[in-house]
């Protein structure tokens, strides 16, 4: 019975520790399998602040044509040319859309579930522009097969084998079809370094693979590849030489910084694991150190027999360790037998993504560090309950002495009810009434793994539920049309809508990037009006903009510049004049025509200095690592609307014998320099669907957007949260069970050591009812004796758990403490104790005391 227990806590332990392991070692396993490249290159387009985007890339290459450039630069040790072409247009077999969504139709809108059709190489998966580890097999030589990620398996509930069929391609967020569908069959699942999200990194890009033809017969019909080509650089190049290198390349996807993010995400679960395992050593140690000391004392009766026959007390402590290590040894055999079969049951969290339904493999160093921790622990405990059987043949055993007892004090209760409580806390302690506070300390340890877990699970589930915690303080935004009604009329309407509470003009999108002063770090500019009942950013620390020379940034912008609240920083853009000539040529190589024979204008850029008051959070891609900045919708006009001077040095510049199309996005450009009023913050009352289709029906309101919270957090902000309840999840379950079955076990030995105590309370006048409050007294404060510790600490650790990873998110850090699921915990820990003392009360009452007199 003590090996078999002594087993099965080990296996516990040994499961979770060797799936630490285990966990923390995946994507390193991966990496190393199929030596995933470094980044993912462009060549580098020309990009100006005025302007969102690039204006032209700074040469016309072909992904073949970076190659030879790219593998003579001193940090690349190889490179791989890649031609995507992004978001096709799938459909099944009944040709509707494979990724439509309600949201998005036809599933064209490239998110978090995009899709990337690139073209086979001849080899095998780690042979491949973006190797990957491969399920299945590649498709054939001119074949109609297809390979696509996990994350696209998983997510669409595709197997290999299943059909899909190539419709066309997707092009702003409409489809193009092709004039006959292409037939294709799935016969292999990919991961790779591409196709796993990380779960902070948002945006990610899952590729299918296909037969080159397939690619080709797109792009005769119009679908656009992107000339992108892999890299692997050498790892004693260091980061100013890489940097320098590739400063002509644009890089698209850097592995590395993905890694990391899956390094961290898959660390965090394998540290909540090592303390499922710590959790389980302590818990499994304070369990079996009266079991152990209790079975040394069962053979009590050997002892004297020794005696009896002469032997000496050393003898006997020897012969009691090494009986205590031989049935150490054999628990500890069991455990690492059964172990890997505990393993199934253990969270993987993150590594799920990675290594789907694998099963927890035998790990050696966990095993054997195991087994002689566990008997070395064992035997500890063994030789300190031995020595306490140093007595000769008709030895006393040793009278408790009165200072050990525990005294409860004067009590209101009833006898019954007084003795239970009494017991349960450990008062009077006797030769038949083990001591409980091991057992408690293990419980309170089980309650406050759960509380932890709960706490944190409350804050992830608040902060889903919260737009404003990740920067979208608002309802809706609405965007006003340039050539409808003016902004006041607009405004005026919203007032009169039922259901609209707040409205506060400002800037949604921004009419520049601005640049801080004397780097090469570009900011994004959000702008809202002030007044008492604004709508302002989210603030971490500090206070909202109220000056138009005032500016709160983000918590990015703050590290990498080392700016902080009460700083100053310059922010500047270009001139007008250069941004005018920008946007020509641009332009004009959209539409052909030739305007490179202009002289561009020579201006200065235009800057103001602004004092930093506060850190916000604001709702843009964390995966972009985006700085960004709120500003009074003064304080971003005065710096981004130009001046006379500069709007009649623009004019003067542009040439007289402009093309009719090129003159006319310059006076549209001219035109729309003033900012204020082209966008409004709304704070809606009740569901904001019906509000926002009645908004869109105002003249003039060219967009309303009212994402839900789920669309915010992956559209907007770009965070995947799916991964990061998992293993909380999983630890409430299984630290509630361990404690159930812990709870559960210390009231079943309790209340068999307290027959001969009932039996001689019964000849003194107990009644059954009487014995029967006894038993639920002591039930009632098992459970709750370690909650009273468990509570408070677990919502310690899990507040400060969640508080920490909110941070990390760049997120408002909230933490919400779950009463709800506390009560539930509370109670049912104390319904549960009753019902285990339930039987064994009703058992003894219906026994005589004299029998248990007897057995005593």
């Amino acid at each position: 019975m003590v090996a078999t227990l002594i087993g099965a806590v080990g296996s516990f332990i040994f499961a979770a520790g060797s799936t630490a392991r285990q966990v923390r070692a995946t994507y390193q396993g991966l990496i190393d399998e199929i030596d995933a490249p470094d980044l993912v290159v462009a060549p580098r387009c020309e990009q100006d602040v005025s302007i969102l985007g690039c204006t032209g890339p700074a040469e016309q290459l072909s992904a073949d044509d970076m190659l030879p450039r790219l593998v003579d630069l001193a940090v690349v040790d190889e490179a791989r040319s890649v031609e995507p072409i992004a978001t096709p247009y799938l459909v099944d077999q009944d040709n509707a859309p494979i990724f439509a969504t309600d949201d998005d139709r036809y599933g064209c809108i490239d998110d978090d579930r995009s899709v990337a059709l690139l073209g086979l190489t001849r080899g095998r998966g780690i042979d491949q522009a973006m190797p990957f580890r491969l399920n299945g097999q590649l498709s054939r030589p001119e074949g109609t097969g297809v390979v696509i990620a996990l994350g696209t398996a998983t997510r669409e509930g595709i197997d290999i084998g299943d059909p899909i069929r190539v419709a066309g391609w997707c092009r702003d967020g409409d489809p193009v079809a092709l004039e006959q569908a292409i037939d294709l069959t799935v016969t292999g699942i990919s991961v790779g370094p591409l196709d796993i999200e990380p779960p902070d990194t948002g945006l990610t890009i899952e590729p299918a693979y296909v037969d080159p033809a397939v690619i080709a017969r797109l792009v005769e019909s119009g679908a656009e590849t992107q000339a992108n080509a892999v890299v692997w650089l050498d790892p004693r190049a260091s980061p100013d030489e890489v940097r320098e290198d590739l400063s002509s390349y644009e890089v698209l996807i850097d592995l590395r910084a993905r890694g990391s993010a899956i390094d961290d995400a898959l660390a965090t679960d394998a540290r909540l694991l090592w303390l499922l395992a710590g959790v389980g050593a302590v818990g499994g140690l304070l369990l079996l150190a009266p079991i152990v000391g209790k079975y040394v004392r069962d053979r009590d009766r050997d002892t004297s027999t020794l005696y009896a026959l002469g032997a000496v007390p050393k003898q006997v402590v020897v012969q009691s360790i090494a009986d205590v290590a031989a049935t150490a040894l054999i628990g500890a055999a069991l455990a690492a037998l059964l172990a890997p079969a505990i393993g199934v049951l253990m969270p993987r969290g993150f590594a799920e993504t990675i290594t789907p339904h694998a099963s927890m493999r035998f790990d050696g160093t966990v095993t054997l560090v195991g087994i002689v921790l566990v008997i070395i622990a064992v035997v500890a405990i063994g030789t300190v309950a031995s020595r306490r059987l140093d007595r000769r043949p008709g030895q006393a055993r040793r009278a408790l002495r009165p200072d050990r007892r525990i005294v409860l004090g004067s009590s209101h209760l009833r006898p019954g009810a007084h003795s239970g409580v009494l017991t349960a806390i450990g008062s009077p302690v006797g030769p038949r009434q083990p001591s409980p506070w091991p057992s408690f300390i293990s419980i309170t340890i089980a309650g406050a793994t759960c509380v932890a877990s709960l706490t944190y699970l409350a804050g992830l589930d608040h902060f889903e539920r919260s737009p404003a915690l990740a920067g979208w303080n608002w309802d809706a935004v609405v965007s006003i049309d340039e050539d409808g009604q003016s902004p006041p009329a607009v405004l005026s309407q919203l007032d009169r809508i039922a259901g609209v509470e707040r409205a506060t003009v400002g800037t949604l999108y921004p009419p520049v990037i601005l640049r801080v002063a004397d780097t090469h770090i570009g900011v994004w500019p959000w702008s809202f009006d002030t007044g008492p009942d604004a709508i302002a950013p989210t603030m971490v620390a500090g206070r909202v903009p109220d000056g138009s020379d005032e500016v709160a940034i983000n918590a990015l912008f703050a590290d990498a510049t080392g700016l902080g609240i009460g700083d100053s920083v310059r922010l500047e853009r270009v001139a007008l004049a250069i941004s005018l000539a920008d946007e020509l040529e641009h332009a004009a190589s959209e539409s052909g025509l030739p305007v490179t024979d202009y002289a561009r204008p020579d201006e200065p850029n235009v800057s103001a200095r602004y004092e930093i008051t506060g850190i916000a959070v604001l709702p843009l891609q964390r995966t972009e690592d985006t700085f960004q900045a709120a500003f009074t919708l003064d304080g971003l006009a005065a710096l981004v609307e130009p001046s006379e001077s500069e709007l009649e040095t623009a004019i003067a510049w542009l040439p007289d014998d402009l093309p009719k199309d090129l003159q006319a996005r310059a006076d549209s450009v001219l035109s729309n320099l003033d900012i204020g009023g082209r966008s409004v913050y709304l704070r809606l009352a009740g569901d904001p669907r019906p509000i926002a289709a009645e908004i869109a029906r105002i003249e003039g309101v060219s967009e309303v957007v009212a994402p839900t919270a789920e669309q915010v957090l992956t559209l907007f902000v770009g965070l995947n949260l799916s991964h990061y309840d998992r293993v909380p999840r999983a630890l409430v379950v299984l630290v509630s069970l361990g404690g159930a079955v812990l709870l559960a076990y210390l009231l079943y030995t309790a209340v068999r050591a307290r027959r001969f105590e009932v039996a001689v309370m019964r000849c003194v006048g107990m009644t059954s009812g009487g014995m029967r409050w006894s038993l639920a007294a002591q039930a009632t404060t098992t459970a709750l004796v370690p909650l009273v510790v468990a509570v408070p600490a677990g919502l310690a650790v899990g507040r400060q758990t969640w508080l920490s990873s909110a941070r990390d998110l760049r997120v408002l850090p909230v933490s919400v403490i779950p009463w709800s699921a506390i009560t539930v915990i509370v109670a049912s820990a104390i319904v549960f104790a009753n019902l285990v003392v339930l039987v064994p009360g009703w058992l003894a009452a219906r026994r005589t005391p004299a029998s248990e007199l007897r057995a005593g």
